[in-house]
C-alpha cells in the first residue's frame, strides 16, 4: 500500500482478519508505505524484516518518496516470496525522477526469483518509467 497514514489504525483492523503489517514511513513521517501479509498462510522469512529504503534522486541526494521489500514463506509449501511496494515520485515534470527511482526498484529486486511489485508509480503504462 502506498501514501499510508493511519497505519496503526488500518493494522488494527486487518489484525481481526488474519493478517499483519509492515509500515515504511517516508523521511519527512507524513505517509509511508505499508506491506500487509496472511498470517495463516504465510510467515515473514527468517532474517527478513520487511526493510523500507529511500529513494535517491539523479542528483544522489535523498528523495522523500520510499519503497519497502519483504520475504515471505508459505506456511503450506516452504517457498518464499518476495513482495515490494513503492511510491514514485509525482506529477509530470518528474520523467526522470521517476525513471531513476524505478531502476533503483528493479536493481533491489534482481536476485528474486518470485516476486510481486505493487506500487503508486505516478506515470501511464507506456512511459519509461514503466
Amino acid at each position: 500500500m502506498q501514501e499510508v497514514d493511519k497505519f496503526e489504525d488500518l493494522n488494527s483492523f486487518l489484525k481481526d482478519l488474519g493478517y499483519e503489517g509492515f509500515f515504511g514511513p517516508r523521511p519527512d513521517n507524513l505517509m509511508g508505505v505499508a506491506i500487509f501479509y496472511n498470517t495463516s498462510t504465510y510467515a515473514v522469512a527468517q532474517d527478513e524484516t520487511p526493510k523500507t529504503v529511500s529513494f535517491l534522486n539523479p542528483n544522489g541526494k535523498t528523495a522523500p518518496q520510499v519503497y519497502m521489500v519483504g520475504k515471505f514463506k508459505n506456511r503450506a509449501t516452504g517457498k518464499e516470496l518476495t513482495v515490494a511496494t513503492a511510491h514514485l515520485k509525482a506529477k509530470a515534470p518528474f520523467g526522470a525522477v521517476r525513471v531513476c527511482q524505478s531502476k533503483q526498484l528493479l536493481e533491489a529486486l534482481k536476485n528474486e526469483k518470485v516476486y510481486i511489485l505493487a506500487g503508486d508509480f505516478n506515470d501511464s503504462p507506456d512511459s519509461e518509467c514503466i
